[in-house]
């Protein structure tokens, strides 16, 4: 009768596996306890080492169990692991991590910056439009060319002058007139401003330059060199605020006919036409092909009335003005 070498049991001397256990049954024998070679069970010397084993010394021969196998390989038969086996974890990649910490800090970054760049650009647009009144021609909106627009008072030399700018992003159109002569001999002024540098340029009625004013302007105040077609050189100074002596001038409009008659006009950058309709092939332009404007505020002497329109002189043309921006005096 033998014994299983895994659980014990009582075992036949024919049985191929333990009917307790299912462990493969070992043939029986004895090892040498000095160097394990299989001796007889009745031999007193191992016939290897010549060490004494009587029975008392031999030892049944250890064999190793078959264990189930837990790890099926691809074709779902099991694979053979040792019995040391411990199965990897694979950790996170500190790269991927990494990665998310800058995705999240460059999507904050981008978000700060669309918030100044909203803030910013509000403060603009309000800074833009806080002096500037909108006008609307008929089923155009007329912005003319002004983001900005200024009327200022002041001299040229001894000479009284008020001058009115139209801005568009740096280039400036406008025109001035002395006061003692009135509106109606203004005179067309084009140029740049950049970095506060306001450089205009009178011309007369053909487009000839016939003056210079090279100055600076912050908004409020304008002051500089004026150099007139003969090379002569004189100081101006202007600003926004009235002369308390300005003289009327509504007197100063020159004319023959004492029962003539005046229209105001009431609106920024109003177009003036060639012809009484709403087109933009009619709309008076200077040599530059800019709009001409006159400036609010400014009389103009009324012709005749043609349905919506008033026929006015205009620095000695003929041109309509729209009755909406426009007031008969």
């Amino acid at each position: 009768m033998r014994k299983c070498v895994n659980c014990g049991a009582s075992l036949d001397d024919d049985a191929v596996f333990c009917v307790v256990c299912g462990t493969k049954a070992q043939p029986a024998g004895l090892q040498c306890p000095h160097c394990g070679a299989p001796i007889d069970d009745d031999s007193v010397f191992c016939t290897s080492c010549g060490g004494k084993v009587g029975q008392s010394e031999a030892t049944p021969v250890e064999v190793p169990v078959e264990q189930p196998n837990q790890y099926p390989n691809q074709d779902n038969q099991r694979v053979e692991q040792p019995s040391n086996y411990m199965p990897v974890v694979e950790e996170p990649s500190k790269g991927n991590n990494n990665n998310m910490v800058w995705y999240i800090i460059g999507g904050i970054i981008g978000g700060l910056l669309l918030v100044a760049a909203s803030y910013f650009g509000y403060q603009k647009f309000s800074k833009h439009g806080q002096d500037v009144e909108a006008v609307v021609d008929d089923e155009n909106y007329d912005t003319g060319c002004g983001d900005m627009t200024y009327e200022l008072y002041g001299s040229v030399a001894n000479y009284l002058i008020t001058m009115n700018l139209y801005f568009e992003g740096d280039v400036v159109d406008g025109s001035y007139y002395y006061d003692r002569k009135g509106p109606n001999e203004s005179i067309n002024l084009s140029g740049t401003f950049k970095e506060n540098k306001l450089d205009l340029y009178e011309t007369d009625a053909s487009g000839r330059q016939t003056g210079h004013f090279d100055g600076y302007f912050d908004g409020a105040e304008y002051k500089g060199i004026f150099i007139n077609r003969d090379g002569k050189r004189m100081s101006f100074i202007l600003n926004d605020n009235p002369p308390t002596s300005k003289p009327d001038i509504s007197t100063s409009a020159p004319s023959s006919d004492p029962d003539a008659q005046y229209v105001k006009v009431t609106g920024v950058n109003v177009r003036l036409r060639t012809t009484p309709s709403i087109n933009d092939n009619n709309i008076i332009k200077d040599a530059r092909g800019k709009n001409v404007h006159p400036y609010k505020g400014e009389r103009l002497k009324m012709v005749s009335e043609e349905d919506e329109f008033y026929l006015v002189i205009y620095r000695g043309d003929y041109v309509y003005i729209s009755k909406q921006f426009a007031v008969l005096e």
